[in-house]
């Protein structure tokens, strides 16, 4: 029960020895917690008398944990100077764990996860081999602590559903489908992402698959072969091509390609600190008004790197990302992460060298759900 004393709260543990009493106490709270007085006294129950002890005490803070060694040493101390014979059983009790205290220090050097419950460090370690990023186990771990119950903790089954459900709400999608129709994709992103492949995918699936007429605009004359790539798969799905290097060339082509259902733009696969290129790329978009813009990042891209990524990248006012090359990647937390971290939302993954549309799927919770690892199978029915 708790108890109040100077306007702090106090919890109460008993056992019929002070190491059963603490052993209660360690079971529901792990270490982090501190002594305040404990005293032997008589229960009743059905008539009968039995001996035990009342521990009172505190759940510790970071701050006090470091003092906690020299307390409780002190309160020995002077439990011993006062003792009466029908107390010495309390003294060798603490002295017990006091020398318990000694092995914690060199064991965890007081970590700072060293007293979490060991269901929490369990999360915490699945949540590592998935690549979240520190800030998002912590964003879980404070929803373990502040929203789980004791009886949550010890049952893994309902901790494991509690924090895949916590993880499906931090999933930002954004659904192209409830767009209202544009005649312009623009796709962005640094080089090496297999951005020129997304984009053949995409033309394939919102295009080509609807039977959709598409024109190709390539903006990457930057660089020797830029448009090889594009044209060949221009050429493989029926479709024209034109690279400019103007933004007068621009507005021709949108007004000479008017007909068209869709108007697919790939710009250089460079980094935006490419300052020049940026600004070439950007006056020659000055003119397109209407249009999707996409940002293609890899996912097997570290987190740092993403997010990095994507803050260079807000000069091109993109609406969503895809994540490519899904299929190369074994942990999906980072993509989870830096959504949550950002409010960025995906639009599309895409996998695999085919261009069918089966490579480019639609973005949906339950396709990043199911590739968690360390849940079993309860991310299946999510």
């Amino acid at each position: 029960m708790d108890m109040v004393d100077n306007n702090v709260s106090y919890l109460e543990e008993t056992g019929d020895t002070m190491e059963i009493a603490i052993k209660n106490i360690e079971t529901l709270y792990g270490g982090n917690y501190d002594i305040i007085h404990y005293e032997p006294f008589e229960s009743k129950k059905f008539f009968k008398k039995k001996k035990q002890i009342r521990v009172l005490f505190k759940i510790r803070t970071n701050k006090e944990k470091s003092d906690s060694f020299s307390q409780r040493k002190e309160e020995i101390y002077k439990a011993a100077k006062k003792s009466e014979k029908g107390n010495f059983d309390i003294i060798l009790d603490s002295m017990k764990l006091l020398q318990n205290d000694i092995t914690e220090i060199k064991n965890s050097n007081f970590s700072s996860n060293s007293s979490e419950h060991k269901m929490i460090l369990k999360i915490r370690k699945i949540l590592d081999d998935n690549d979240f990023s520190p800030k998002y186990i912590d964003y879980i771990v404070t929803k373990l602590k502040t929203e789980a119950t004791q009886g949550d903790l010890e049952n893994e089954q309902k901790i494991k559903e509690l924090v895949l459900n916590w993880i499906s709400d931090t999933i930002n999608i954004y659904d192209y489908d409830k767009v209202e129709d544009k005649k312009t994709a623009i796709f962005v992103g640094p080089t090496g992402v297999g951005k020129t492949t997304t984009i053949v995918k995409f033309a394939y699936k919102e295009g080509i698959s609807k039977n959709k007429s598409i024109f190709f605009l390539n903006l990457d004359n930057f660089k020797i072969g830029g448009e090889e790539q594009i044209k060949t798969y221009a050429d493989i799905l029926g479709a024209d091509l034109k690279t400019v290097s103007s933004s007068d060339e621009v507005k021709k082509i949108f007004l000479l390609n008017m007909d068209k259902d869709i108007i697919i733009v790939d710009t250089p696969g460079r980094g935006p600190n490419d300052y020049d290129i940026v600004k070439k790329v950007q006056d020659r978009l000055a003119c397109v008004i209407d249009y999707e813009c996409f940002l293609v990042i890899a996912g097997t891209t570290k987190y740092k790197d993403i997010e990095k990524i994507i803050n260079n990248f807000e000069i091109f006012n993109y609406n969503s990302i895809i994540f490519s090359k899904i299929d190369e990647t074994f942990a999906i937390g980072n993509i989870i992460s830096i959504m949550y971290e950002t409010g960025k939302s995906v639009s599309f993954f895409t996998d695999g060298q085919s261009v069918v549309p089966e490579n480019i799927p639609k973005a949906e919770k339950s396709y990043l759900l199911n590739r968690l690892i360390g849940f079993g199978d309860l991310n299946k029915f999510l």
